[in-house]
């Protein structure tokens, strides 16, 4: 069986048998190896059994990263006598494979999809779809008011006031009537 061996700052070496196929290290008390120490993430790394027996160590996104042969990993496969470091903590993973020799895993053999004689639409299909398809709603008495307001404005005679100058730079307001124009009242600067 595997195993690593955990080495604290403070001297104390922890060893874990690798017995599980999928197991977790980091910080937090739900891991499967838990190291107390503020470098080690608290779900840092997971450690994943092989057809070899070895392990395949996964870094989770840590905040101080993986090492394995202080090289700075996201995977790596380990090997007998290979250092891991979770952060500051440096651990050394011993297996019972000698180094060197892994189980080559079988090609996944893939079949190919194969094209269908016909591309369209079969006799059977439907396109029944659990909604109604949104239809513009119709305001009746919206179309009422607004037909109502432009029937009443063009034929109801108007007065709309405009102001212009006249030949001595006074200003006058006038009124512009169904019947022609109109002055309403004198300028208040006319005299």
């Amino acid at each position: 069986m595997a195993k690593i061996t955990i080495s604290m700052p403070d001297g104390e070496e922890l060893k874990f048998g690798l017995d599980l196929e999928k197991i977790s290290v980091g910080r937090a008390d739900g891991n499967d190896i838990v190291i107390d120490d503020i470098s080690v993430s608290s779900s840092h790394a997971e450690l994943i059994r092989q057809n070899s027996g070895n392990f395949l160590l996964t870094d989770l996104d840590s905040t101080n990263g993986t090492r394995v042969n202080d090289e700075v990993v996201s995977e790596a496969y380990l090997e007998d006598g290979d250092m891991a470091r979770f952060g500051n903590i440096v651990s050394r993973y011993e297996s019972q494979v000698p180094r060197g020799e892994r189980v080559e895993l079988p090609e996944e053999e893939r079949e190919e999809a194969a094209v269908g004689e016909s591309s369209g639409r079969p006799s059977t299909f439907s396109n029944e779809q659990p909604f109604r398809s949104k239809q513009k709603a119709k305001d009746p008495i919206g179309i009422l008011l607004i037909t109502l307001a432009v029937f009443f404005d063009s034929s109801m005679p108007g007065c709309h006031f405009f102001y212009h100058e006249n030949d001595w730079g006074l200003r006058r307001e006038e009124c512009k009537l169904a019947a022609g124009y109109h002055q309403p009242k004198k300028a208040l600067n006319q005299q």
